[in-house]
């Protein structure tokens, strides 16, 4: 059985390297790397591809409704990938993580990500997910919403595209079923001393 890995943000250039955007950022990278086409599919709303990572067959999406919509691409991908939600990996930034740092964990409520809300509401809890550090502002310089919608640094786009380059090994584990040693690795891989400004 093939594991779909989806990554959220929101489609068109204006959010395309946004902190906002770093799970968009994370399958670009591993498409990259490992030779997978994404295809865009206008009517069903996403760009997807597929072949081999780390000797698993893999799924990579990026829905491209926005963010606050993007659960409504699973159902349909579940259905013909003969997939279901314990072999889903989502990734999504995370304001409570330092920039760059990584925490995998499965199952949950939302925590206010609303991506994160719309995939809960179409496909349920049990869900792998993988968060994307971008840490939060300084109170005296933005709101939330402009730090993760404002272009990230190419120090940042560095260190992200570094870290996506990592967490293919380690998800060799998850595939595998061993969701402990996969956390132990990947939650150890991002850089944690970074914060972002």
């Amino acid at each position: 059985m093939s594991f779909l890995i989806a990554g959220l943000g929101n489609p068109g250039t204006r959010y395309e390297k946004t902190r906002h955007n770093a799970g968009f950022l994370f399958i670009d990278r591993l498409a990259l790397d490992y030779g997978i086409q994404l295809k865009r599919k206008i009517f069903d709303s996403l760009s997807v591809g597929s072949g081999m990572v780390c000797g698993e067959r893999v799924v990579l999406v990026k829905p491209e409704t926005f963010m606050n919509l993007s659960g409504k691409v699973f159902p349909k991908l579940f259905r013909v990938n003969g997939i279901d939600a314990q072999r889903c990996l989502v990734i999504v930034d995370n304001m409570d993580l330092p920039f760059g740092a990584l925490r995998l964990k499965k199952g949950g409520s939302s925590a206010g990500h609303n991506g994160l809300k719309s995939v809960i509401s179409a496909i349920g809890t049990s869900f792998y997910r993988l968060y994307i550090g971008v840490g939060r502002p300084e109170a005296s310089e933005r709101d939330t919403v402009s730090h993760v919608l404002a272009p990230l640094t190419e120090e940042e786009m560095s260190i992200l595209s570094e870290t996506a380059v990592k967490i293919a090994e380690p998800l060799k584990n998850l595939f595998a079923g061993n969701f402990e040693k996969a956390c132990h690795e990947i939650n150890t891989l991002g850089k944690s001393g970074k914060t972002s400004s």
